[in-house]
């Protein structure tokens, strides 16, 4: 049943024990100072954990406790679990005596006890602490049906979304990396023509020194190919590896993506019964699609434009001043 803290004063000691001995025989656990202060022990912290581990609070109220700070502390600490914990702990008072309800417990509901009516009131107690544990139980029991629901649920969502964004991931880095093998490929492929250019221009120059008639545009013509050449595969080169850096770019970020949601499954299977609507759930899993912007939307023609335009240009100006001066 319920395990049951008693605050008292201790001139009123023989009548708490009795009160504690006729709820024992119900059922009930009992808890009293005198049971669990022991020498050399902190006894306030001691009374403090067992108030918080108990189901409620039974408080004899007397002219003797009135005037009792302990009591009166005790009250309020229940109060304030109350508060916290969302009525999972009952606070009874029990009033003996003739003597007025104090004003820092009118708001609650009273047991006034009497010699003449002792047994009715302990039914009474027993009944209202029976009803309490019965709506807690059920409250609980509701409460882990949800939490098994929402873990059930959870697992069937993180399983979908781990599975699509592992594919994804994979599919970033392949692509990714195939970027990489073009760009490389086209990096070589423009030292290649490079090499080739100069190799050219040599056997241009010596047959200008033997046939000092040959056509300019011809070599205009052979040199602007080399360089447009070398210029576009450079280009190609240059893009695939921004094409290749923004894949692997998005492969990070599902990888980040996996590890908000690992971090959330762990959340779920740890703190699941503290979890009771979908604002927390919403919460936990909310940092998983992570808020950057693609680098796809950052690419733009500046990212690999090599501006060898530029160059043809001041290459076709500084052969038509050549020529002008043979």
């Amino acid at each position: 049943m319920a395990k049951i803290y008693l605050s008292y004063q201790h001139q009123d000691i023989e009548l708490i024990k009795k009160i504690g001995e006729d709820l024992k025989s119900r059922g009930h656990s009992i808890i009293m100072d005198e049971t669990i202060m022991k020498v050399g022990v902190d006894w306030r912290k001691e009374l403090l954990n067992e108030l918080k581990s108990s189901d409620g609070l039974l408080v004899l109220i007397t002219k003797n406790s009135l005037n009792s700070k302990y009591v009166i502390s005790e009250i309020g600490t229940t109060r304030a679990f109350i508060d916290e914990n969302e009525n999972k702990k009952f606070l009874i008072p029990v009033i003996y005596g003739d003597i007025e309800i104090p004003d820092f417990i009118k708001d609650l509901y009273c047991i006034r006890l009497s010699d003449d009516n002792y047994e009715e009131s302990i039914n009474r107690i027993d009944s209202s602490i029976s009803s309490f544990i019965g709506k807690k139980e059920a409250v609980e029991e509701k409460a882990s049906e949800k939490r098994e629901f929402i873990e059930r649920k959870a697992a069937d969502y993180i399983n979908i979304a781990t599975d699509a964004l592992k594919k994804r991931e994979n599919q970033n880095k392949a692509v990714a990396y195939l970027c990489y093998g073009i760009g490389f490929i086209t990096l070589v492929a423009g030292i290649f023509f490079a090499v080739n250019g100069l190799k050219s221009i040599s056997e241009v120059t010596e047959t200008i020194e033997v046939t000092p008639n040959i056509v300019w545009i011809t070599i205009i013509t052979l040199l602007l190919k080399s360089v447009i050449i070398i210029g576009l595969l450079l280009a190609c080169s240059k893009y695939t590896f921004t094409l290749g850096k923004s894949f692997m770019h998005e492969a990070l970020r599902n990888a980040d993506r996996l590890h908000a949601i690992s971090f959330g499954e762990f959340f779920i299977k740890a703190y699941g019964d503290k979890i009771s609507s979908y604002n927390e759930i919403n919460e936990i899993f909310q940092n998983w699609n992570i808020d950057k912007s693609s680098s796809f939307y950052e690419l733009n023609s500046d990212s690999y434009d090599p501006k060898f335009s530029e160059n043809l240009i001041d290459i076709i100006k500084s052969l038509t001043e050549k020529i002008k001066t043979k």
